[in-house]
């Protein structure tokens, strides 16, 4: 072979060398590419943590909104997790603290929980990201909260009592009577309604009277009692029975009986001040007596079986809030697949509250059992 044809093969050997290094490498780069992409798609898609309960607390989800800024990605990315973290311990919150405590310690609630965020998350994933409506951009997380650290801070903060019970307001309805004719202006009818205004009761009247949540009925009467060896005074003796029922019902919560006399220069005035007299006695026994009444079935615990996660127990507790006579309500435990909860009722009583429960369709909740203060439900 001439030197020629062997600078020849050389030349068309080296062409080719270049032609399969290049190829490989335009090559490595697709398929590097290609790797990249579907690890991105996969992390993008799924998430390490599950939702439920952890040896640490409870993964929730949660959301999270900011103004979309193009022009600074970072802070915006930045401010939409943020606010979902913020919302995944407020949903927690939420559930163990009742809605009037949540009103009425917004402040202490903001200072002392929402604004220690780190201190309640342990850890969190992004589940997807992205624009959303209004020009906000969302950020939608599953986040490992310690609930049992939150639960701690919130007792100790007292937010997990149960509000006191506002008193019932009551309608009055009284017939008054002397030497058996009836009276114009009644008098132990105002005295009963002063009495129990001072103690905190709400008192309805005229067309308001059927807002009421009692009805105080009864019958007060006053007689000549004795009119010599006083001094010129005259005294008459009243006697007040009154019930209280609820409105539409025969339903007595409570009943009493007092007498009571009142001297005066003349029957008239005695007369007065005797019924006066028996309305403010039977007012400030009374009113102890339905502040207890009214109490009864008030406060009522209800245990739900069958809770698999925190997510059924913000289910649970939305449907239970949303009834019919239920005032307010908050967690008092959950673990090992039981939930409980303190419930105020309004104008209902447990077995209500059980039939209304068993007649939604809202959410599948069988009754276990029905008692005057505790309620047994199952999820199902």
């Amino acid at each position: 072979m001439t030197n020629d044809e062997v600078r020849m093969t050389n030349e068309r050997r080296g062409r080719n060398k270049s032609f399969v290094l290049s190829f490989v490498i335009r090559h490595s780069y697709f398929v590097l590419a290609l790797f990249v992409l579907a690890f991105l798609g996969c992390a993008g898609s799924k998430t390490r943590l599950k939702v439920g309960k952890t040896a640490d607390g409870e993964v929730v989800e949660s959301e999270g909104f900011a103004p979309n800024d193009p022009k600074d990605m970072i802070n915006t990315k930045r401010g939409s997790l943020v606010d979902a973290q913020r919302n995944a311990i407020e949903k927690a919150v939420g559930v163990y603290v009742s809605a009037r405590t949540m009103v009425e310690k917004a402040v202490a609630i903001e200072n002392n929980i929402l604004a220690r965020t780190d201190g309640y998350l342990k850890k969190y994933d992004i589940v997807s990201e992205g624009l959303a409506e209004n020009n906000l951009y969302r950020t939608r997380i599953r986040a490992l909260v310690a609930l049992k650290d939150l639960e701690k801070d919130l007792n100790d903060m007292s937010l997990l009592k149960t509000a006191e019970l506002k008193r019932p307001r009551v309608a009055i309805d009284i017939t008054e009577k002397v030497d058996k004719a009836a009276l114009d202006e009644p008098a132990a009818s105002t005295a009963l309604e002063k009495s129990l205004t001072d103690q905190g009761f709400v008192i309805v009247q005229g067309d308001r009277a059927k807002e009421a949540d009692l009805l105080i009925k009864g019958k007060a009467s006053s007689f000549p009692f004795q009119s010599e060896g006083l001094g010129g005074f005259v005294s008459y003796r009243a006697r007040l029975a009154v019930q209280a029922v609820r409105p539409g019902t025969e339903d007595v919560i409570a009943s009493t009986s007092k007498e009571a006399s009142g001297l005066g220069g003349n029957p008239d005035l005695a007369a007065l001040k005797s019924l006066e007299t028996v309305g403010e006695l039977t007012g400030s026994e009374f009113g102890a007596q339905l502040t207890d009444a009214w109490s009864k079935g008030k406060n009522l615990l209800v245990f739900v079986e069958g809770i698999k996660s925190f997510a059924d127990v913000e289910r649970v507790r939305k449907h239970l809030v949303s009834m019919p006579g239920v005032v307010d309500m908050n967690l008092r435990l959950y673990d090992e697949g039981m939930a409980q909860f303190e419930v105020q009722l309004g104008s209902i009583q447990s077995s209500e509250l059980a039939a209304s429960l068993a007649a939604s369709q809202s959410l599948a909740l069988k009754v276990l059992e029905t008692k005057p203060d505790t309620l047994r439900l199952g999820l199902e």
